[in-house]
């Protein structure tokens, strides 16, 4: 997504929604991303180094916070406070 296009700014909830979908296709059946809606605009630069991160972060998830059932569920978000973004991205894992 990222790469295909010259735009200097993505929509937050597009962002997240393509990053998601994107690493969902890579990820085993038993593993389910949950995004949160978001809004508002990121930057070109600020964007690119977030998808890695993101795609990191769901990588881990995958791998490491599957539940007793042997399922994963992973909540995805990206929230605007003030002129900053939050990502978080959180699994039903044992933890760190």
């Amino acid at each position: 997504m990222l790469y295909a296009t010259d735009a200097t700014s993505f929509q937050a909830g597009e962002f997240l929604e393509a990053v998601c979908q994107s690493a969902q296709q890579t990820l085993p059946p038993n593993v389910k991303i949950v995004r949160a809606p978001a809004s508002g605009e990121l930057s070109n630069d600020v964007a690119m180094p977030l998808a890695l991160i993101l795609n990191e972060l769901l990588t881990n998830a995958a791998k490491y916070g599957v539940n007793g059932s042997g399922d994963c569920v992973i909540r995805v978000g990206l929230t605007k406070e003030g002129d900053s973004f939050v990502l978080y991205v959180e699994d039903d894992g044992p933890g760190v």
